[in-house]
C-alpha cells in the first residue's frame, strides 16, 4: 500500500515522486505529489491497475541500501561533474582548449566572475586576449546556469572568427551567426536561437533591430566598443547608429560586457558615453566618469573597468610577453612626371576645397580630401577615382537636359552615416565603395561639387578630364612607379625572398589591386584581405598567408582590424594615414602576445608631397623621440599629444600648405616634444585606473587549480563507463580518434528535447578526449573531418550527464553499499547538495545565488565530517570484491540534514550575504555621488529663480532633454511643490510660477479589442517562456489585476464567495483597497493549467516586471499586433473590452480595479462604438407616440 512521505515510482514518466497525500475514489486513487528533482507539487487521479504498478523506492528522509551500485556512483560522478565549477577555482579554463596567462586569469576570476551584475568595460591593451578572457567567462557563467541568452556584436570581418576559432574551438560553446540571408529565411531568429553573434552594422539597420529591440537577452558583448561613437556638440548630442543599436541592447539585458583596447580617445564626451551603456546614473557626467575610472579598491579592484598595461603584462615564468617594436621612416621622391600629375591635382582640390569650405559643405570637403589621400597612394587609384568623377560631372549635364527639375532638388546623404574624414575612416570597404558611388551619382552632385551653374559643371568635368589622361598616360608608361621600386628594394633588404613574411597595409582597395597585380608578376606569393571579400574568404586568405609558401599579405585598414598576425615580424605602412593614432591599430596586428621575435615597421612618404613633408617631419620626430625615451608608447599616445591639432588643420595644412597647429606642433625642439610625451604617457596610464597584474595570486589560484581541477581522464572513464551503459557503441579511427557508431536511444532524446540536436546528425561523430590531441588536429589538413573535445560545455557530454542524473537518481534516494580499497572501517556517507536561493523571479522558480556540493561522512564515535564529493572516486561497487557485504538497517537523514545546514549551509549563506551585500553599497555610494553631482551641476541659488529661468527650464526639458509634454509637465508640476516648500519656509520670497499654467494633456493608453486577444489566443508560442507570459498578460486581461498583485496571488487567494462560485479576493497592495474579482473560465483554466507546479504557494508562473514587458513586445510582433504591448494595458482592456462593453457597469468596473475614484476607472474604461451601439439598440420603437405626433406634422 502506497503511504504519505513515501518515494515511488511510475507515478508521472519524468522523475520520482515523494507522496504527500493518498484518497481513494471508487475504483481510482487521487494521488498528491511532489517531483523529487523538480520539486513541483501537483495531483494525479490514476486507475487501480495503475496504483497497483507503482513501485516504492523508499520513504522521504529514509534509506534503505537496495540502490544499485554501479548506478549510484555513475549518478554520484554526473553530479560532480555537473557542479565541477565549485571545487576547481578556474573550471572553464580546465574544460576549455586553452592556455591562458595570468593577466587573463586575474581578470576573468578576481575582476568579472564574483560580479553579481557583471556591467564592465574590458580594456587591456592591444593583443592581451580579450577574446579568451570573454570565453572564459561565458564558459563559467553557462555552467553555473547564470546565462543562457547571450549576443555576441562585432565588426564585420570578425563574425566567423568568434563564431568558429574563438567560441566552437577554443570553449566548444556553439553559437549562430546571424547575417542578411538568415535573418531573411528565419525573422525569428533573433527570438528562437540563445547563442547568436552577429555584426555591428547589420544589427544597426532599421529593420533588424525594430526585431531585436524586442528581444530580451542574459549577456550582450561588443567587440571593438570604441566603434559606438557617440559625441557632444553644443547643447545636442550626437549618435551614430551603431551607439543607438548598442544603447537598445544596453536596455534589453542583464549583463553586459564592453571590449576595446582604445576607450578612452582623447575625449571626455565620448568616452562618458560609452560608458553610460554600463549604466547611465552612474556615468551621468563627464566629471563623475573621469573620477570613476580612476577608483581602484585596496584590492585594486575597480567594478566596472580593467585596464592593463603590456609593459605590465608577463607570462608565468615572468618573462615579458611582449617583444620591441622599432618603427623606421622609408622617404623617397616622386618622378618628375609623378609630381607633375600630384601639382596638378592638387592644385585643383585645393581650389575646390576653398570653395566648399566657404559653403561650408562638408560632403564636398570629404570628397576631396578622400582624393587627395588617393593621388598619394597610387597612380592606379588616382586613376580610377579621376574617372569616376570624370564620369559623374559629365554625366550631370546629360541628366539635367533630360530633367531640368534634378537641379532644384534637395539632396541628402543616405545608407552612410558619416560627416568628416574620422568617421570615414571607421567605414568598412564595402561602405567606402558605397559612399563613393553616392558621391559619383549625377544626380547627387550637390553633394560633390561646388559648381553652381551647367557651364561651371561642363568646366570643371573638362578640367577632371585633362587630369585624368595625364594620370592614365603615366599609368599605361612601362616604366615602375617610385613608390613601388622603393618598395621592391624594402622586400630586398628585409629578407622578403629568403622567408620572412611581411605585411603591407593600404587605405584604398584600388591601390591593394594594384600592389597584388605587381608583387603577383614580380614573382612573390601574395594573399590580401579587403572589404570586398566575404567574411569566409577573408578567413581563406588568413590561412593562405600561414602557409609556408605566401610570403606577403596586403590588406585594407578595415579588412585588417581584428587579425591576428604574430607569426609575422614585418610591417610596411604603404599609406600614412592621416590619423597617427591609427598606426598603433595596425602595428597591434603582429606586435601582439605570440610573436617571438622583435617587431620591424616601415612608413614610406613622398617628401617631395605636401602631406609627405608633413608626416616625415611628424613620423621622423616619432622615432627620434621613441629612441630617445626607450619607450614604445609614444605611438599609442599620439592622438593625446596631438588633441590639440585636429584632423582638419592637417587636411587643411595638406590643401594649402599653409602653417597649421601641426606645424607649430613639429616646431618644438626634441627636449619639449619628449617632455609632452612623458606627460601623456602618464596621463594615459591615469586616465583610466589600471591595476598592475597580481601574478602572486594568479599563481596560487593556477596551483590551487590544478591540485582540485576535474582531471581529463574522470571525463574519459565517466563518458565511456556511462556511454556504454546506457547502449552506446563507439571505435577507435587513429590514435586518440574516436567515431561514435550507435548512439542510445535516452541520449537520442535528450540531445533533441535539451540542446534540439537530432542524433542522426552525430552518427558517424568523431570526437577525441585529449586536449593536446585536439589541437594538433586543428593544425594538420583535418582528413578525417571534424572532430568534437569532448569536455563539459560539449552538447553530447553534457546531454549524457543529464541523463545519468535524471535516470539514476532513484538510486541515490535509496542509497547503497560501496566498498572503499583505502578505508579500513565502515562508515556511513551521504552526498548533501547546499543551495542559497534569493527572491529574484527572473527565471520563474526561485533564483540560485550559491550552491555546494559535498561529501559528508559519519565516524564510530558518531560526529560527522565534510570532504570533497571527489572521494567517491575511491569508492567501488561491491560485485568487484569476493566478499559479501550485508546492507545496514535503513538510515534516516535528519540529524545529517542538521549538522549540514549548521556547518555548511549557514556559513555559505553568511558568505553570499556579505558578498551581495557589498556589491548593493557599493552600487549605492556610486549613485549617490552621481545623483549629487547632477544636483550640483544644476546648481543655481534658490533665491534667485525667476518666472523667466521658469520657462527657459522648461524649454530645457523640451529640448535639450526631449521630454514629452506630459513628463516635461510632471517635472515642472515636482519643481513648483519645491518652491512651494521653500516659500513656506521662508527661504523664498514671491512666487516664480505665479503667471505660469502647468496643463496636463490627455493619453489615450489604449485597449485591445475582442479579436485581437483572439489573435493572442490562437498564436502558437515558439517556446516556453512567451507561453508563460502570454498566460500571465491575459489572466490580467480578464481578471484586471495589476502585475504586483498578480505575482502575489497565492492559492489562499482563490477561494469560493457568498455564490458557491470561485473569486479573487485580495487587496491591492498600491492602495490597500480590498479587490474581489468573479473569475471567467479563461482565467480558470489559466490557474488549473499551473496548479502544482509552482514553488512557495504561486499559482501563476510570474517573471520580473521589465522581462515581463519585453517578452511582450516579442509576442505583439509575431501576433502582428502594431499596439505597445505591455502588462498594465491588460488592465485597460479588461476595464473597456471584458467588461463595459459586456454591460457591466462602470461602478462595478471601479470597485473590481480596486480604485478609490471612479475618474481614475474612466481613465481605463473605454465607451466603445460597439457598446454604444448595443445601448441604443430599440431605443427607436421607446418613442412610437412622438414619431406618430411627427408624421402628422408633415
Amino acid at each position: 500500500m502506497i503511504e504519505v512521505n513515501q518515494i515511488i515510482k511510475n507515478l508521472i514518466p519524468t522523475e520520482p515522486v515523494t507522496v504527500i497525500k493518498v484518497q481513494a475514489l471508487g475504483n481510482m486513487y487521487s494521488i498528491k505529489y511532489t517531483g523529487v528533482t523538480t520539486n513541483k507539487t501537483s495531483t494525479k487521479v490514476i486507475t487501480k491497475e495503475q496504483f497497483e504498478y507503482l513501485e516504492v523506492l523508499t520513504s522521504e528522509g529514509e534509506f534503505n541500501f537496495k540502490g544499485n551500485p554501479e548506478k549510484f556512483v555513475m549518478f554520484a560522478e554526473a553530479e560532480r561533474i555537473h557542479s565541477a565549477y565549485q571545487f576547481d577555482p578556474l573550471f572553464a579554463i580546465n574544460c576549455s582548449v586553452v592556455d591562458p596567462l595570468p593577466h587573463q586569469v586575474e581578470a576573468v576570476y578576481k575582476f568579472l566572475l564574483p560580479q553579481p551584475k557583471i556591467r564592465f568595460l574590458l580594456a587591456d591593451d592591444t593583443g592581451a586576449g580579450k577574446t579568451i578572457m570573454t570565453g572564459l567567462l561565458l564558459k563559467e557563467l553557462i555552467m553555473r546556469g547564470i546565462v543562457e541568452r547571450i549576443l555576441i556584436i562585432t565588426p564585420g570581418g570578425l563574425t566567423k572568427q568568434w563564431q568558429e576559432d574563438e567560441m566552437g574551438v577554443k570553449f566548444n560553446i556553439p553559437f549562430t551567426l546571424v547575417n542578411r540571408s538568415l535573418f531573411t529565411a528565419d525573422p525569428n531568429i533573433f527570438r528562437t536561437a540563445n547563442k547568436i553573434v552577429t555584426s555591428i552594422d547589420f544589427i544597426s539597420r532599421e529593420d533588424v533591430l525594430s526585431v531585436v529591440s524586442n528581444t530580451s537577452w542574459d549577456m550582450v558583448i561588443f567587440d571593438e566598443s570604441h566603434k559606438l561613437s557617440a559625441y557632444e556638440y553644443g547643447q545636442k548630442t550626437y549618435k551614430s547608429k551603431r551607439y543607438e543599436a548598442a544603447y537598445v541592447l544596453s536596455q534589453q539585458c542583464e549583463h553586459m560586457l564592453l571590449l576595446t583596447a582604445t576607450p578612452h580617445r582623447g575625449r571626455t564626451d565620448t568616452f562618458k558615453k560609452l560608458l553610460q551603456l554600463l549604466d547611465e546614473d552612474i556615468f551621468a557626467t563627464d566629471d563623475v566618469a573621469t573620477e570613476r575610472v580612476k577608483e581602484l579598491s585596496k584590492d585594486g579592484l575597480n567594478k566596472f573597468f580593467i585596464r592593463r598595461l603590456k609593459e605590465d603584462m608577463k607570462d608565468w615564468n615572468g618573462n615579458p610577453l611582449y617583444k620591441n617594436r622599432f618603427t623606421k621612416t622609408i622617404s623617397y621622391q616622386l618622378t618628375p612626371e609623378e609630381k607633375y600629375l600630384y601639382d596638378q591635382v592638387t592644385n585643383y582640390l585645393t581650389q575646390r576645397k576653398e570653395e566648399a569650405t566657404e559653403e561650408k559643405n562638408i560632403h564636398v570637403t570629404l570628397a576631396l580630401a578622400v582624393m587627395q589621400r588617393r593621388l598619394v597612394s597610387s597612380i592606379f587609384a588616382i586613376k580610377n577615382t579621376l574617372f569616376k568623377r570624370w564620369n559623374a560631372l559629365q554625366g550631370i549635364v546629360d541628366e539635367v537636359n533630360k530633367n531640368p527639375n534634378i537641379w532644384k532638388q534637395r539632396q541628402k546623404l543616405e545608407l552612410v552615416d558619416v560627416d568628416n574624414m574620422d568617421q570615414y575612416d571607421d567605414l568598412e570597404d564595402d561602405e567606402k565603395d558605397a559612399l563613393d558611388n553616392i558621391l559619383s551619382d549625377p544626380k547627387k552632385f550637390k553633394l560633390f561639387t561646388t559648381s553652381k551653374s551647367l557651364i561651371e559643371i561642363a568646366n570643371e568635368a573638362q578640367e577632371v578630364k585633362r587630369l585624368y589622361d595625364i594620370a592614365n598616360q603615366l599609368y599605361n608608361q612601362n616604366q615602375e612607379e617610385k613608390k613601388y621600386i622603393q618598395l621592391k628594394e624594402l622586400l630586398k633588404s628585409q629578407g622578403v625572398i629568403d622567408g620572412q613574411k611581411l605585411v603591407i597595409f593600404t587605405e584604398h582597395k584600388d591601390t591593394l589591386l594594384y600592389l597584388q597585380e605587381r608583387l603577383t608578376n614580380n614573382g612573390y606569393k601574395v594573399a590580401v584581405i579587403h572589404g570586398g571579400l566575404s567574411v569566409d574568404d577573408r578567413r581563406a586568405a588568413q590561412w593562405r598567408f600561414m602557409a609556408p609558401d605566401t610570403q606577403i599579405l596586403i590588406a585594407t585598414d578595415a579588412a585588417g582590424e581584428g587579425i591576428n598576425l604574430q607569426f609575422c615580424r614585418l610591417l610596411i605602412n604603404w599609406d600614412i594615414p592621416w590619423n597617427p593614432n591609427r598606426l598603433e591599430q595596425r602595428m597591434g596586428r603582429i606586435h601582439r602576445y605570440g610573436q617571438k621575435e622583435d617587431v620591424l615597421v616601415f612608413n614610406m612618404v613622398a617628401d617631395n608631397t605636401r602631406e609627405g613633408q608633413v608626416l616625415s617631419k611628424l613620423l621622423t620626430k616619432l622615432d627620434v623621440i621613441r629612441e630617445s625615451m626607450g619607450d614604445d608608447r609614444v605611438y599609442d599616445v599620439i592622438q593625446d599629444v596631438l588633441k590639440d591639432v585636429s584632423l582638419e588643420a592637417i587636411i587643411s595644412s595638406v590643401f594649402d600648405g599653409k602653417e597649421s597647429d601641426l606645424d607649430l606642433f613639429l616646431n618644438q625642439n626634441n627636449q619639449q616634444l619628449e617632455s609632452e610625451f612623458k606627460n601623456r604617457i602618464e596621463e594615459q596610464q591615469n586616465a583610466i585606473a589600471h591595476s598592475e597584474v597580481d601574478y602572486k595570486d594568479a599563481r596560487i589560484l593556477k596551483e590551487d587549480s590544478d591540485e582540485k581541477r576535474l582531471q581529463p581522464i574522470y571525463i574519459q572513464l565517466f563518458f565511456e563507463r556511462a556511454f556504454c551503459y546506457l547502449g552506446g557503441q563507439y571505435e577507435a579511427v587513429q590514435k586518440g580518434i574516436y567515431k561514435i557508431t550507435s548512439i542510445p536511444d535516452i541520449l537520442s532524446k535528450q540531445l533533441k528535447e535539451s540542446y534540439n540536436i537530432l542524433a542522426d546528425n552525430l552518427s558517424q561523430l568523431l570526437f577525441c578526449f585529449d586536449k593536446q590531441i585536439f589541437l594538433d588536429y586543428q593544425n594538420t589538413a583535418a582528413i578525417l573531418g571534424k572532430v568534437h573535445y569532448i569536455n563539459p560545455g560539449n552538447a553530447l557530454f553534457d546531454a549524457l550527464v543529464d541523463c545519468v542524473r535524471k535516470e539514476f537518481k532513484e538510486e541515490m534516494l535509496k542509497g547503497t553499499i560501496l566498498v572503499s580499497p583505502e578505508d579500513t572501517e565502515e562508515y556511513f556517507a551521504f552526498f548533501v547538495k547546499n543551495q542559497i536561493t534569493d527572491n529574484r523571479p527572473n527565471k520563474g522558480d526561485d533564483s540560485i545565488a550559491n550552491e555546494l556540493l559535498s561529501f559528508i561522512y559519519q565516524t564510530t564515535d558518531g560526529s560527522y565530517h565534510s570532504t570533497s564529493p571527489a572521494k567517491f572516486l575511491d569508492l567501488h561497487a561491491p560485485s568487484q570484491f569476493a566478499k559479501e557485504i550485508l546492507p545496514p538497517e535503513t538510515v534516516q537523514s535528519h540529524e545529517v540534514m542538521s549538522w549540514a545546514f549548521e556547518n555548511i549551509t549557514l556559513p555559505l549563506f553568511e558568505e553570499t550575504k556579505v558578498k551581495v551585500g557589498e556589491d548593493s553599497a557599493k552600487r549605492q555610494e556610486y549613485l549617490r555621488t552621481a545623483f549629487s553631482q547632477i544636483i550640483m551641476d544644476l546648481d543655481i541659488a534658490i533665491n534667485e529663480i525667476t518666472p523667466m529661468f521658469i520657462t527657459d527650464f522648461e524649454l530645457y526639458l523640451r529640448t535639450t532633454c526631449k521630454c514629452g509634454y506630459n513628463t516635461t509637465a510632471k517635472f515642472m508640476q515636482f519643481f513648483k511643490r519645491i518652491i512651494l516648500i521653500a516659500r513656506n519656509n521662508g527661504i523664498l520670497i514671491g512666487d516664480p510660477f505665479a503667471n505660469y499654467k502647468i496643463r496636463l494633456e490627455k493619453v489615450d493608453r489604449g485597449y485591445l479589442t475582442e479579436d485581437e486577444i483572439k489573435i493572442i489566443l490562437k498564436k502558437k508560442m515558439v517556446s516556453e517562456r512567451l507561453e508563460n507570459v502570454r498566460d500571465l498578460f491575459v489572466f490580467s486581461c480578464f481578471t484586471g489585476l495589476a502585475y504586483v498583485d498578480v505575482a502575489n496571488l497565492t492559492q489562499e487567494n482563490i477561494r469560493k464567495s457568498f455564490d458557491g462560485k470561485l473569486w479573487i479576493i485580495t487587496k491591492r497592495q498600491k492602495t490597500n483597497t480590498d479587490v474581489n474579482v468573479p473569475l471567467l473560465d479563461i482565467p480558470k483554466m489559466i490557474l488549473k493549467k499551473y496548479k502544482g507546479k509552482l514553488p512557495n504557494g504561486k499559482v501563476l508562473p510570474v517573471i520580473s516586471n521589465q522581462k515581463l514587458n519585453a517578452y511582450l513586445k516579442e509576442i505583439a510582433d509575431v501576433c502582428g499586433i502594431k499596439k505597445n504591448l505591455t502588462f498594465h494595458l491588460a488592465r485597460h482592456t479588461f476595464a473597456t473590452t471584458t467588461t463595459l462593453a459586456k454591460g457591466v457597469p462602470i461602478e462595478t468596473v471601479s470597485k473590481m480595479l480596486g480604485h478609490t475614484n471612479i475618474e481614475t476607472t474612466q481613465i481605463y474604461a473605454r465607451i466603445t462604438n460597439n457598446k454604444i451601439g448595443n445601448d441604443m439598440q430599440g431605443l427607436d420603437k421607446k418613442f412610437v407616440g412622438i414619431e406618430k405626433i411627427y408624421k402628422e406634422a408633415l
